[in-house]
């Protein structure tokens, strides 16, 4: 069988990387900088349709609350350094460090 243009034998192990959905990039214009002025774009980050997550309205209020009190309490920042991106499961900055100006 061929998937992807790779070629998978019998008995082969495969991982499937939900995150990685969100990092297409027939689907999404340039998914590996980390832009924070990006469009909102649908991305499988809760689940979809029944596997919807439950937390997910939670979890997007918390992310709003502690974003805003870090703006607040750091109204001017930049990046302190590269960013570097841990891997899976998930990806993102790790750490992201900024620095007051």
């Amino acid at each position: 069988m061929e998937l992807a243009g790779v070629r998978l034998e019998e008995g082969d192990d495969l991982t499937c990387v939900l995150a990685c959905a969100n990092r297409d990039p027939a689907r999404y214009a340039n998914p590996d900088d980390f832009d924070l002025h990006r469009p909102p774009q649908p991305h499988l980050g809760f689940g979809a349709g029944l596997h919807n997550c439950l937390g997910a309205a939670l979890a997007r209020l918390e992310a709003e609350v502690a974003v805003n009190a870090l703006l607040d309490a750091l109204p001017a920042y930049r990046v302190d350094g590269q960013p570097r991106y841990s891997s899976l499961p998930l990806r993102g900055p790790a750490p992201l460090c900024l620095e007051a100006c």
